[in-house]
């Protein structure tokens, strides 16, 4: 064998050899290791049990300790009953309210009741209230006064350089909307041609062509604006309390609208078109409407068929005379269609095509007067209660 070839076999055992030693030490300490885990890391296992208890910390003279506190208040989420609870005192877990189809809900428009004008933005208070004050602050517009709490701010004294005779200046009322997560926004103009300078407001405006413009341009502004989701922790106290309330009383289910009567029956008339809705006769003076309703999701069964309050046939016209019908109801609806002219009880009917719907102000000497909605069978007597939630649900979800 030649001697280059010997030498090779030597090294490569040699190589061979000490990577086997190795190998054999290493797997040696890992197996002592191993055995010895149990003490190697529970050296100090029982250390604590000598810990004795620390004095607490002494502050200097002078200085009170601070509780300790998260940086923002959590509120407290109510879990509304007329949610969650059924005629039964069951629990119920609802589904989620289905969006409206109706094109004319548009993210920003301006809406009109009358000769009242006002911008609704389908956005929260929280978003719209920093809006406005960028707008004016971009604009140069000055602000006298912000008061968060009741979403009122008053600007300045301004000037136009078209009339340099006159001075101006605006109240812009946030307030929430008739929608749910919708706010509202009023502008109001007050004008003086020199003199001294009034501290109270009028009840219209002084010009309505100076309230239409800033109205118009504060649309504009929102619009552009109210997409990026930004918002306010000031903001979301701001717009008082909801205008529209869902809620349960004894077996059936009611409406609070915190609006004047006139535009409380405009919405009113508005919600009972839309959405399987159908508007047949209304009574301005007494507050009453006499609708259809034929929910656009359901299949007519047996009983709506049995009842004729639901069908696919909904007639255009009225099926009866809505003075008729008060004036033949049960006794049961006395306590809400008592107080018409024509009311009269008839002991002896059956319900026909259609429901009644009673919008009735109260106030009770309370700070918080109200409107309140109940829908009954066309004798007056209370519905089902799964049948006028539903109903009522339908109706809450279109007012405007």
């Amino acid at each position: 064998m030649p001697l280059q070839s010997v030498f090779r076999i030597v090294i490569v055992d040699t190589i061979h050899m000490n990577k086997l030693y190795f190998s054999r030490i290493a797997c040696g300490a890992l197996v002592a290791l191993l055995l010895t885990g149990c003490s190697f890391f529970s050296a100090d296992k029982s250390r604590y049990k000598e810990a004795g208890v620390l004095e607490p910390i002494r502050l200097p003279a002078g200085v009170q300790a601070a509780s300790v506190e998260s940086a923002y208040r959590i509120p407290d989420v109510e879990a509304r009953e007329f949610d969650y609870v059924d005629i039964d005192d069951k629990l119920v877990i609802p589904r989620p309210a289905p969006m409206s189809q109706d094109a004319e809900f548009a993210r920003v428009k301006i809406q009109k009741v009358g000769e009242r004008r006002w911008i609704l933005a389908e956005a929260p208070t929280s978003q719209v209230w920093p809006l406005v004050q960028s707008f004016l602050a971009r604009n140069g517009i000055l602000v006298a006064k912000a008061q968060p709490k009741t979403g009122e701010i008053e600007t300045n004294w301004l000037s136009f350089k078209v009339d340099s005779t006159t001075q101006s200046r605006y109240h812009i009322g946030i307030e929430k909307g008739v929608r749910e997560n919708s706010s509202e926004v009023h502008v109001l103009h007050q004008q003086i041609s020199g003199g001294s300078k009034p501290t109270n407001w009028p009840t219209i405006s002084s010009d309505s062509e100076r309230e239409a413009w800033l109205l118009d341009e504060l649309a504009v502004s929102i619009a552009e604006g109210v997409s990026n989701r930004a918002a306010s922790l000031l903001g979301q106290s701001v717009g008082g309390k909801d205008k529209i309330t869902l809620r349960r009383e004894s077996k059936e289910p009611v409406i609070d609208i915190r609006l004047d009567q006139e535009r409380a029956q405009a919405t009113l008339a508005h919600a009972l078109t839309q959405e399987g809705l159908n508007l047949w006769t209304e009574d301005k003076a007494s507050g009453t409407f006499y609708f259809g309703y034929d929910d656009p999701n359901d299949e007519p069964g047996f009983w709506r068929k049995m009842t004729f309050r639901g069908n696919d046939d909904m007639p255009e016209q009225a099926p009866a005379d809505l003075k008729a019908l008060v004036s033949a109801m049960s006794p049961a609806a006395t306590p809400v269609f008592g107080d018409i002219a024509a009311f009269n009880i008839q002991s002896e009917g059956s319900p026909v095509l259609g429901y009644l719907l009673r919008a009735r102000y109260q106030d009770n000497g309370t700070d918080d007067p109200k409107i309140i909605v109940r829908v009954r069978d066309t004798r007056g007597e209370i519905l089902p209660y799964q049948e006028a939630k539903k109903v009522m649900i339908a109706i809450r979800r279109n007012l405007i």
